[in-house]
């Protein structure tokens, strides 16, 4: 009898260990969704001043090169694309 009591309360314990792990599980993935719908829904640069900029930076040429693709630009690259914004952005707010 306590064996089966132990065998009860043992499984109740893992369901709900369960239905919390799949609940967080479940709540990640979901924000994690919301952050990429976001992402893919909004430009925080224009394309004209992205292209601007990597005109400016000498990017550009390898952008034309793959036919508009900007997936062979290095991470170098665009973190100063978007560093070159971030202060043409300020300069404008501070005028």
């Amino acid at each position: 009898m306590v064996m089966k009591i132990l065998k009860i309360k043992k499984r109740q314990f893992f369901d709900n260990l369960f239905k919390r792990e799949l609940k967080i599980f479940s709540e990640k993935l979901l924000y994690k969704e919301e952050v990429l719908k976001m992402s893919r829904n909004s430009k925080l640069i224009s394309n004209n001043l992205r292209e601007e900029i990597a005109k400016e930076l000498g990017v550009y040429e390898q952008v034309k090169k793959d036919g508009g693709s900007w997936g062979n630009v290095s991470s170098k690259d665009c973190g100063n694309i978007v560093k070159k914004a971030i202060e043409i952005a300020n300069r404008s707010v501070e005028k």
